[in-house]
């Protein structure tokens, strides 16, 4: 079975309605897909390590993808509950990818550091002739920007989670 991180934007008040409500997280995160949604499939936990230089932690902003902000409960939506990051956490968020570019991110990218800390999912090694990994992990940063930067110029929040 996979992992996939998908993010859904959302207001501050409807995050607030959420972690006031959480067993309505599910008719949230079941609700129509459409500019408000991005699935990062596999590229998650390989985004976060780049971003953080740490398999499972890091530091705000830039460990959204996997801690902080606010659990919504206790509700397991697929690999446990899901969480909420504020428009002003996700404008920081923002803030810090800018000062990513694609340079920086293949330069971050060590196949044998990323295998020895088992990131997900173990295909670091493979030949970049059979599975160009960089790349791979590159298509999903290109959808990520804009998407957080989208949310931040909206003044929007986000939910995050594992399923």
């Amino acid at each position: 079975m996979s992992m996939i991180v998908s993010l859904k934007s959302a207001t501050d008040s409807r995050i607030e309605h959420l972690l006031k409500n959480p067993s309505t997280i599910e008719e949230f995160l079941e609700g129509e897909q459409g500019s408000d949604y991005l699935s990062l499939e596999k590229a998650w936990h390989g985004l976060h390590f780049l971003f953080t230089n740490s398999p499972w932690e890091g530091a705000e902003p830039l460990c959204y993808l996997l801690c902080g902000g606010q659990v919504i409960g206790d509700i397991d939506v697929g690999y446990g509950p899901a969480r909420a990051i504020t428009s002003k956490q996700v404008a920081a968020f923002e803030s810090e990818l800018e000062k990513i570019d694609q340079i920086e991110l293949r330069r971050r990218f060590n196949p044998e550091v990323m295998t020895a800390n088992d990131i997900y999912p173990a295909i670091w090694d493979r030949p970049i002739e059979e599975d160009d990994t960089i790349g791979y992990l590159c298509d999903y940063f290109t959808l990520l920007k804009p998407f957080v930067k989208a949310a931040s110029q909206n003044t929007l929040g986000m939910v995050i989670w594992t399923a």
